[in-house]
């Protein structure tokens, strides 16, 4: 029965055992005595000629549509589907035969055409001895799950010569629940190519899914998961020998483990990994170096991620032993380790980021939580050309973005967030190198394990000009300072200012002959309301109630200083207004007011006048003044605070003199006329009446007299008189005490 339907039987106990052609399920095949099983095969075989005549087509059509296996996706194993499933069909590329029934051990098929063909879309290949597919062209295996039966530990295929394979919508499982493999899913070698698309499943293995060495794997799709490297082989999941190349640019790599190196990918010496596009390698753990990616080849990484796996050291990729590393893109990301270098781990070897990102990585013990290198016998170096560190957790913050004993090479223009920490217990004078052009986004910080004062902690290389500021080190006691090609950490003088409001501290550091930056200085330290800052005074160091002195902020600093403002008080605000601003010509009078404020709480003042720059009696001090007199007056105030006396502040007023102030109507009698003054009564203007010429104002007549009048020019006073009739004189006067008019004459 090929489509896998059961045979029942029952037993005396009432109990019943479900057989299949494909042996039990979950544990392994119980061996019978050769008897046994031939009775065992003849039973079934008239049991299925039975159901075969005599079951119904609705149970026959039932039965051919029973349905294959579940997709694996559990990380402890891919077991067969409960039965009914679809046909098992065993194959053994070395004991087998193409003449048998493929329906069990003994009876299996030896080529994997065969082994298709009866399995059926959907089926069951059990394999019990190794598939060679050597110089064999081009074969493709898809739409059937293949997995490693009976006790048989060694690889299921081995791809050799000229073979291509192509894996897609295919599952190969180990079966590590029930058999300790010694051997790989599929060991390429000899210049054969293994391409896995997408739905290939490689899983469940105790070995490596997929061992490569002068032959290529090209990983477009699909996923390798589950398999465990019970033995010192490098790679859990994928392991590249010398000369192999495996190229990932798509799928997923996850939950593999090793004993050794690599739980995801592991790359011997001369052997190559290539990752790029979507490609993730997650959640593998090692108990030694590489979680994701353990080198000691070549692996370049231009895409994808390498994440949240775990390792001893190098939780996400550890390089080793003369391997190279390159990060030209993707990320590595939220790797964890428990010791140094959760992120990328290098030994003896060279990792260059270029581009990408190492971020989230950490470590509760060990130190370099982005990069951590070391020098072992050999030489490791790392270049730092862009992409991002940044995020990354070292126990203690120790080189959480870089900790290295090697060579530290910087270029370009990458973002390093955290502390770069040069170790020194291996290797002494480490000094990061500046190779390149080099602008990173932030400052860089640095750290290490030695604290010598004038430590070259920099160079850079010849060509180059060194630029402090893009540097900095943890310790802000430190500065950096640049002789020739080199930067220097100089230990830097303490300058504590003491803030007034707070009545505290704040400390700031100086490079050792410089000046002070006074722009450093808080601004709270020398604000206060109605004073300023006049100097500072020299503390003692340990015990600032001992004055030393004052200190010149700008001389160099040669000392640890703790400075205290010197306060003085400020001149106050003074204003001088007049009531009128003039005095009266003849006895008058003007009050002058002053008005005095500050700042500061309870001041008083003291009052200085002067008149046209010369001190007034001292009768005459007060906020207000008495003036009968033009002149410019001025007052000069001080301000006190009991202890403090300000600087004069002062202010001017112009006093003018007023002439009198006459009214426009005259005063007069016959003789002459005058004004009064409106303020003070004085008669003024007073003057003899000026006439003008006589004015006929009636001509006379024979008979009758007429008249003429002059009038004075200034009061407009008037005289008149009479002329006599024709033939007679004028009068000559008006008429005695008649007073005229100014403006009429009458």
């Amino acid at each position: 029965n090929r489509k896998g339907a059961p045979f029942l039987f029952s037993g005396n106990a009432g109990e019943t055992a479900c057989l299949t052609q494909g042996g039990s399920r979950g544990r392994k095949p119980v061996k019978e005595r050769k008897g046994m099983r031939k009775l065992k095969q003849l039973l079934c075989g008239l049991l299925a000629m039975a159901l075969l005549v005599c079951a119904p087509p609705a149970a026959m059509a039932e039965d051919a549509a029973a349905p294959g296996p579940a997709p694996c996706t559990q990380t402890e194993g891919c077991p067969l589907p409960a039965a009914p499933y679809a046909a098992a069909v065993y194959l053994n590329g070395e004991r087998g035969s193409d003449d048998k029934t493929g329906t069990d051990a003994e009876n299996a098929v030896k080529t994997l055409a065969k082994a298709k063909e009866l399995a059926g879309e959907g089926g069951t290949i059990l394999i019990t001895g190794n598939v060679k597919l050597e110089n064999a062209g081009e074969v493709s295996l898809s739409g059937v799950t293949v997995r490693r039966g009976g006790d048989y530990q060694g690889a299921l295929f081995t791809v050799s010569g000229s073979t291509e394979l192509n894996l897609s919508d295919v599952t190969l499982d180990g079966n590590k629940t029930e058999v300790d493999a010694s051997d790989a899913l599929v060991a390429v070698s000899g210049g054969a190519v293994l391409n896995i698309g997408a739905g290939a499943k490689l899983c469940n293995n105790k070995h490596a899914a997929v061992t490569v060495s002068a032959a290529t794997v090209n990983m477009t799709g699909g996923e390798i998961f589950g398999n465990d490297a019970n033995t010192w082989l490098v790679g859990g999941g994928v392991s590249v020998g010398s000369g192999g190349v495996f190229n990932m640019s798509g799928g997923t790599i996850r939950d593999n483990s090793a004993q050794d190196d690599g739980g995801g990918v592991g790359v011997a010496a001369s052997g190559s990994f290539y990752m790029s596009g979507s490609s993730v390698i997650r959640n593998n753990t090692t108990r030694y170096g590489g979680g994701g990616i353990a080198c000691y080849g070549n692996a370049e990484i231009l895409g994808g991620e390498v994440k949240n796996n775990y390792a001893d050291y190098g939780g996400g990729i550890a390089i080793m032993d003369g391997g190279t590393g390159v990060l030209s893109g993707g990320s590595v990301a939220e790797n964890t380790a428990s010791g140094n270098g959760p992120g990328v781990f290098l030994r003896d070897g060279s990792f260059t980021l270029k581009d990408g990102s190492i971020t989230g990585n950490s470590t509760e013990t060990g130190s370099g939580a982005g990069i951590f290198s070391f020098e072992d016998g050999g030489s490791s170096i790392i270049r730092v050309q862009g992409g991002i560190i940044s995020g990354n957790a070292a126990a203690g913050g120790v080189g959480d973005a870089v900790c290295f004993d090697g060579r530290l090479e910087l270029s370009g223009s990458p973002v390093i967030s955290g502390v770069v920490m040069q170790r020194e217990d291996l290797t002494e004078n480490i000094r990061v190198d500046v190779v390149g052009v080099f602008s990173p986004a932030q400052p860089v910080t640095l750290d290490d394990m030695a604290w010598n004062d004038g430590r070259i902690f920099v160079t850079y290389a010849d060509g180059l000009v060194p630029d402090a500021s893009c540097f900095q080190f943890t310790n802000e006691k430190w500065g950096a300072l640049v002789q020739e090609q080199n930067i220097q950490r100089i230990e830097m003088y303490a300058v504590n200012i003491w803030v007034y409001p707070t009545e505290r501290y704040e400390y700031f550091y100086t490079m050792p002959g410089e000046p002070f930056d006074q722009s450093n200085i808080p601004s709270e330290a020398v604000t206060r309301a109605g004073y300023s800052v006049d100097g500072w005074t020299m503390r003692k160091y340990d015990d600032d109630t001992v004055i030393l002195g004052t200190w010149d902020m700008k001389a160099p600093v040669d000392r640890d200083l703790a400075l205290h403002p010197i306060w003085k008080l400020n001149p106050p605000e003074v204003s001088l207004t007049a009531h009128d601003g003039r005095v009266h010509v003849v006895g008058g009078r003007d009050t002058i007011m002053a008005e005095a404020a500050h700042a500061a709480p309870g001041v008083t003042y003291e009052w200085e006048w002067y008149k046209d720059g010369r001190l007034m009696a001292e009768g005459e001090h007060g906020r207000q003044m008495q003036v009968t007199e033009a002149g410019t007056y001025k007052v000069v105030v001080t301000a006190t605070d009991g202890k403090l006396v300000s600087e004069p502040a002062e202010s001017s007023v112009v006093i003018t003199e007023e002439g009198h102030i006459f009214p426009d109507e005259w005063n007069l009698n016959e003789a002459k006329h005058w004004k009064n003054c409106t303020i003070c009564g004085i008669k003024g203007l007073e003057n003899l009446h000026i006439f003008g010429d006589w004015v006929v104002t009636k001509p006379a007549t024979a008979t009758e007299a007429g008249s003429r009048e002059k009038v004075c020019k200034a009061c407009g006073y008037k005289v008149k008189e009479s002329i006599p009739a024709a033939g007679g004189t004028p009068s000559g006067e008006a008429p005695a005490g008649q007073k005229q008019n100014p403006k009429t004459g009458v």
